[in-house]
């Protein structure tokens, strides 16, 4: 009896471990900056940028392409493996932001945090109908479709940076 009550334990033990490690935060990168208001991952970030709404850069893409851009949003969602993409949003625009050459992740804890992001904004072309259909996740190619965007184009972001606010 007192060998089953040790089993029991051990085996119960071991769950409880292997479940903590699964939710626990990954964090593949130390930020670069750090102040009690955000940090930094990837290259530093200047304060005098021109800041654009998500929906402007969208709208306007051929003016921004090719072009830095800095935006401002809500961190919507991330990969939860490594922290090597993330799903911006701001009112209903979403795009998907990866990190250029893999060179920075970010904290797989960071859903629900205002982000400021510096990167390229790259069209990846038309939405199909089905992706269309899928708007409110990411596309089998990990790619956002922008909601109200008449042309049916997705974008993403080639992030050089991104400051993420703690609260």
């Amino acid at each position: 009896m007192k060998i089953l009550s040790i089993l029991a334990l051990l085996l119960f033990t071991s769950s409880s471990v292997f479940a903590q490690e699964e939710n626990a935060v990954k964090r593949l990168s130390e930020p670069i900056e750090i102040s009690d208001a955000w940090e930094v991952y990837g290259s530093p970030m200047s304060e005098d940028v021109d800041m654009h709404p998500l929906n402007v850069i969208i709208e306007g893409a051929r003016e921004f392409s090719g072009r830095e851009i800095t935006s401002h949003g809500v961190i919507t969602e991330v990969d939860q493996e490594l922290g090597s993409w993330i799903v911006f949003s701001e009112g209903d625009r979403n795009v998907r932001v990866t990190f250029k050459d893999k060179a920075f992740f970010v904290p797989t804890n960071c859903v629900g945090r205002h982000a400021e992001v510096r990167g390229y904004l790259q069209a990846l072309g038309k939405a199909t109908q089905h992706a269309a259909s899928d708007i409110e996740g990411v596309q089998d190619d990990g790619s956002v479709a922008a909601t109200d965007d008449d042309r049916g184009r997705e974008y993403t972001i080639i992030s050089t940076a991104i400051r993420i606010f703690r609260h």
